[in-house]
């Protein structure tokens, strides 16, 4: 015995409705984040940056003189890898 499901059908007016109403709720969540960042953005106009100053005398220190440079890194020899397991 075969079962067979019917479709509901629904009206176009009904998916109309559903379809304005997605855009509604997505239009006011974007209407609200930018509002939001609008108005975040003006407070961050005050803000002033600091000069910065580098303290290259620390380069000049004796304890930096006792560090060694790193080994070179010679190329792989050989094949890279694992063989094939599947030929």
């Amino acid at each position: 015995m075969v079962i067979t499901f019917e479709e509901e059908h629904q009206s176009p007016a009904k998916k109309i409705i559903i379809l304005v109403a997605v855009m509604a709720v997505l239009g006011g969540i974007g209407y609200a984040g930018w509002v939001y960042f609008g108005q975040q953005e003006k407070g961050i106009q005050g803000v002033v940056p600091q000069k910065v100053e580098i303290n290259w005398s620390i380069l000049k220190d004796s304890r930096l003189d006792a560090f060694e440079p790193f080994s070179e890194i010679t190329p792989i020899e050989g094949d890279i890898g694992k063989e094939n397991p599947f030929n």
